[in-house]
């Protein structure tokens, strides 16, 4: 593989650090060399570029308590063979579309009692394009998704009441729609966690711990694996 990339980051503080921007610009320049396994053959090269950006704001409001929103893109590069649904904004080509995330994110950090009991509520949207999931058969091992926002409300308390005892618990209510407006088949919308962990700080077993957790994901909304034409889906290495 080959790859170019460079990226700038910039911060501004204002009111003796109490408020701050923050913001990034990334270019990358790509050239995948792949190959079949099964003829033995090379495969036309995956090129392209792309530019991401991302700027937030921090403001502490009083001692203990940080508000907090943002921006950012990121993508992944895909090098995947698969099925391109009839009807999607990609067009049938020698490899899926790349995966890109654009997201939006806001909250508040609460620390108390000299940081033992924080509390982090969140909301986030982002919007997913490219994404895969498994197909229906050998032939057919990897379809294009419909391109959806996962938007919702994440709240995580962590709790440290002694310096080896830390409980951290969380929930996510969230709405994952596809781009037409209807729910997002085989995706929860409703998840929690909770665990704890103890670390042994003296005698024979100093440096070791042990932990417990529970997760909880809601209901799935059913759906069939979408199926169709193909062609040829060959097995592949990637030259690095």
């Amino acid at each position: 593989d080959i790859t170019n990339s460079g990226y700038i980051n910039w911060r501004m503080s204002f009111f003796k650090d109490r408020l701050s921007l923050i913001g990034g610009y990334r270019y990358e320049e790509y050239n995948e060399v792949l190959a079949n396994l099964l003829t033995n053959t090379s495969l036309p090269a995956k090129q392209g570029d792309t530019n991401l950006y991302r700027w937030g704001v921090v403001g502490n409001i009083v001692p203990g308590v940080n508000a907090y929103f943002g921006y950012s893109e990121t993508f992944n590069i895909n090098t995947a063979f698969g099925y391109i649904p009839s009807g999607s904004q990609f067009q049938s080509s020698s490899y899926l579309p790349n995966q890109s995330h654009d997201t939006y994110e806001g909250g508040f950090h609460i620390s108390l009692f000299d940081g033992k009991l924080t509390f982090q509520p969140a909301y986030y949207e982002v919007s997913n394009t490219g994404n895969t999931g498994p197909g229906s058969s050998s032939f057919i091992p990897i379809v294009l998704l419909p391109n959806n926002t996962d938007k919702g409300f994440e709240l995580q308390i962590t709790a440290t009441p002694m310096p080896n005892l830390v409980f951290v618990g969380s929930v996510t209510a969230a709405q994952i729609n596809n781009a037409d407006g209807t729910r997002t088949q085989n995706v929860a919308n409703n998840m929690a966690n909770f665990w704890t962990k103890y670390s042994f700080t003296d005698g024979a077993l100093k440096g070791f711990g042990v932990g417990v957790g529970v997760l909880y994901t809601g209901d799935k909304l059913p759906g069939a694996v979408p199926s169709g034409p193909l062609g040829s889906v060959p097995n592949r290495s990637e030259e690095h």
